[in-house]
């Protein structure tokens, strides 16, 4: 890392998370969802040839889809918070969920936090407005999203 990084990493090292960098690293996690959807799909399909001779992948009828597509969303960001804060998104981007506190969410913390945002989806643009970056599932449930490269990171890493 040159001298010019690193003094970039300390500068924002632990500091809150702007609309900019969030909506990136949810890009990503979207990304990453799709994915995980589309295998899920595949491995459903491969299943379903063994009894049925044909390779077919067929995603589910409406509302079973929907369904699903919000467990796995539960799923995805309730364990990436829940586990250290972190999704996939976050660990490209250099953020992370934590308390208002600075340590990482309980695992029960990490999935409602989830089903807030997949909930109050809009709340997440509260951040444009609010004087401490916070969307409303942030306020609600008193966390916060700092900028945190992970444990070898300079800086320090508290909101």
């Amino acid at each position: 890392m040159t001298r010019a990084a690193s003094d970039e990493v300390v500068a924002h090292q632990g500091r809150r998370a702007g609309i900019g960098s969030r909506l990136l690293a949810d890009l990503i996690d979207l990304l990453a969802i799709i994915l995980i959807a589309v295998v899920l799909l595949v491995v459903a399909a491969g299943v379903r040839s063994l009894w049925t001779g044909s390779f077919d992948v067929v995603p589910p009828p409406r509302p079973a889809r929907e369904i699903l597509t919000g467990l796995l969303c539960l799923a995805y960001f309730g364990y990436g918070w829940g586990l250290n804060g972190r999704t996939l998104g976050k660990i490209l981007v250099g953020l992370r969920a934590v308390g208002e506190d600075g340590g990482d969410l309980s695992p029960s913390r990490g999935i409602a936090r989830a089903a807030l945002y997949i909930l109050l989806l809009p709340g997440f643009l509260w951040v444009l407005v609010s004087h401490r970056n916070a969307s409303i599932q942030d306020l609600v449930l008193r966390t916060a999203v700092i900028h945190d490269w992970g444990p070898g990171a300079p800086g320090p890493a508290t909101p």
